[in-house]
């Protein structure tokens, strides 16, 4: 079962997609646009240290595990994967 969670670098939100129990990967991942600055470009998570919560409702809302970002796209690959089972 899947659970939609958001990726966080320190307090800021840098997207949110899909994780799964025992996958490393964020499926459907968009990422945040920088807040409605001048010139708004999404922001960037690629090679960065983050904390990905978990934020859909059931046993695991509000869980995290800290990892890094190995590729962002469609389909955002982490170095560890989702240790909740059931997420």
């Amino acid at each position: 079962m899947a659970s939609t969670c958001d990726i966080y670098k320190g307090s800021i939100k840098l997207g949110s997609g899909t994780c799964a129990a025992g996958s490393a990967n964020i499926t459907s991942y968009t990422a945040n646009d920088s807040g409605g600055q001048a010139n708004d470009v999404p922001r960037v998570c690629a090679r960065k240290a983050v904390i990905v919560v978990v934020t859909q409702a059931g046993t695991h809302v509000g869980r995290s595990w800290q990892t890094r970002v190995l590729t962002e796209g469609a389909t955002t690959v982490l170095r560890d994967f989702c240790p909740f089972v059931g997420a």
